[in-house]
């Protein structure tokens, strides 16, 4: 489901070339990097005029702490536009299975004795970064969100974070087909290359 509360499949993203992060509300460090630099994309996307065509998607992989609420601020708190970003949460065990066998990204919930704040840094494999739409990793793989991010579930807790989320750093582009086609360093993405991939995927590339 999305920051709203609304059910969501790859229907909602079908004939269009989507951008796919992960991230989690509580992360201190590299979610909100991955976020910006997402932000920053969107912003030049809206400026060419392809919000219509191209969409952005941030998945948790913290979804028993991220409700819709949560993410429906935190999407604020960056200035993203949802009607072209969607903010996806889900049945914790769906979207596991989004992540990690729908785009080849680990991720691990690990408690800590302590509460995690902004500034302690977590552990994250940054991934690969993709030079080409056909380069990368799991390029050509079909990834499946229907299950996940359609599903509905709990609010779950309000607790203090007393965990981190270890998790891939990296962001998946998808072509019209819904087939990976690139992956990038999420929090050094470059939107000029990002671009010039996003446009030969528009053109049938």
């Amino acid at each position: 489901m999305d920051q709203e509360g609304r059910p969501f499949s790859d229907e909602d993203l079908a004939g269009r070339v989507h951008l796919v992060g992960f991230i989690y509300t509580s992360c201190p460090d590299i979610c909100p990097a991955i976020t910006a630099q997402m932000r920053a994309l969107q912003t030049e996307l809206a400026r060419l005029g392809l919000t219509d065509q191209v969409h952005l998607v941030s998945i948790t992989v913290d979804p028993e702490y991220d409700t819709p609420e949560r993410l429906a601020a935190y999407a604020r708190m960056f200035g993203a536009d949802t009607s072209s970003w969607h903010f996806l949460t889900g049945r914790p065990n769906h979207v596991r299975t989004v992540v990690e066998k729908g785009f080849l990204v680990g991720m691990d919930r690990i408690a800590t004795d302590y509460p995690i704040h902004a500034g302690h840094h977590q552990g994250h494999d940054h991934g690969t970064h993709a030079h080409g739409p056909d380069e990368a990793a799991g390029a050509g793989t079909t990834h499946r969100s229907d299950d996940a991010l359609g599903a509905d579930h709990g609010h779950g807790t309000a607790s203090a974070v007393d965990y981190r989320v270890e998790h891939g750093g990296r962001v998946a582009l998808v072509d019209r087909e819904g087939r990976i086609r690139a992956y990038h360093h999420g929090n050094l993405l470059d939107t000029d290359e990002v671009m010039a991939q996003i446009r030969l995927l528009l053109a049938g590339r």
